[in-house]
C-alpha cells in the first residue's frame, strides 16, 4: 500500500545550512566523466539578448530558446 504525503510551506523550516554530502567515492562522480554532464546548467542568453527577442519567461519560445528545442 502507497502513502500519500502533502508538502506544504509549513514542511519547510528557514534553516539554510547545507545538509546534502555526497561521498567523493560516489559512481556518479565518474559517471559525470564520462558522460560529460556538468554540476550546473548554464545560460548561453544574456537577458538582453532575451529581451531583444521579445520573449516573456515561461512561453512556449522561451524555452525553446533556453533549452535547444
Amino acid at each position: 500500500m502507497t502513502r500519500e504525503y502533502r508538502i506544504r510551506s509549513e514542511s519547510y523550516s528557514e534553516d539554510t545550512t547545507d545538509d546534502c554530502y555526497l561521498d567523493p567515492d560516489d559512481p556518479i562522480h565518474e559517471i559525470k566523466k564520462q558522460t560529460g554532464l556538468k554540476d550546473r546548467v548554464v545560460n548561453k542568453f544574456t537577458p538582453q539578448e532575451i529581451s531583444d527577442q521579445g520573449l516573456e519567461p515561461g512561453t512556449t519560445k522561451w524555452f525553446q530558446m533556453m533549452f535547444g528545442r
